[in-house]
């Protein structure tokens, strides 16, 4: 994928491209495909606001999506001397949301964009709910990340966990507590971890009182074992939780990295 390409992404397209990466690699495949580009999108708070789907419904469509990954792309043949790389439907697509939104490829434009390459799950998917979404300008789409499965209102008795970093980390390791302490999938634990490491911080989910506290002290001991410089927060974390100085400059010098390493 060519620099100008990569470029043109928002912050948010660039954790739904490299969550892709990330988890075609995890499944062995040496080729992103759409459906692998769909299932990231799919982790996208922004972008799941708008669409006609509650969480289950949500969890439901991301695991026929990787049991179709599991099941039909197992031969692509990654080893350890192969490269994941951005097959050319992909990069299509990623050109054609460009081409949509000139501003900045946004992964409610790269969603859109799958749902034009026929012929694929991911196009009758994306086709099929882009059909029933809710419009996705820029005020809307930030209104209704805030409905996401992730941001919603907290139900009574309920409370959010944030994760967010305190400092430099290793990606590997704050998948693994994604994984380990919170109970999340490979393929979102890698989203939250991207999320964290391009933003500092990324909501985690809804929790009874009682398990969000419990939740929070594992992470501490996770991370102190490490030692990992990420802690689960009950609600937003304050705001000594990211160092400006630093995070400014890893999101500067991230921005410039290669999607496909």
């Amino acid at each position: 994928m060519d620099w100008q390409l990569r470029e043109a992404m928002s912050v948010d397209a660039l954790i739904v491209l490299e969550t892709a990466v990330m988890d075609a690699a995890g499944r062995g495949h040496a080729v992103v495909t759409p459906e692998h580009l769909l299932l990231a999108c799919l982790f996208d708070e922004g972008l799941l606001g708008t669409l006609p789907l509650g969480p289950s419904e949500a969890e439901a469509l991301r695991e026929r999506l990787a049991r179709h990954l599991d099941a039909h792309y197992e031969g692509l043949g990654l080893d350890e001397a192969t490269e994941v790389r951005i097959a050319s439907p992909v990069e299509a697509i990623l050109r054609r949301a460009w081409r949509q939104v000139w501003t900045g490829i946004t992964p409610g434009a790269v969603f859109d964009a799958v749902a034009t390459r026929e012929g694929t799950l991911a196009a009758e998917l994306a086709a099929g709910l882009g059909a029933r979404a809710a419009p996705r300008g820029e005020a809307r789409t930030t209104a209704a990340a805030e409905r996401s499965p992730y941001r919603r209102a907290p139900d009574p008795g309920t409370v959010a966990l944030t994760l967010a970093s305190t400092g430099p980390m290793r990606l590997e390791h704050v998948v693994e507590l994604a994984i380990e302490v919170l109970g999340k999938g490979s393929t979102e634990a890698v989203f939250l971890a991207l999320t964290v490491h391009y933003k500092g911080r990324a909501p985690v989910g809804c929790f009874a009182a009682e398990d969000a506290a419990a939740i929070a002290q594992r992470a501490r001991d996770f991370a102190a074992a490490r030692p990992l410089a990420v802690a689960v927060f009950v609600g937003e974390p304050p705001a000594r939780a990211e160092t400006p100085l630093w995070l400014a400059a890893k999101r500067l010098f991230s921005a410039r990295g290669t999607a496909a390493r």
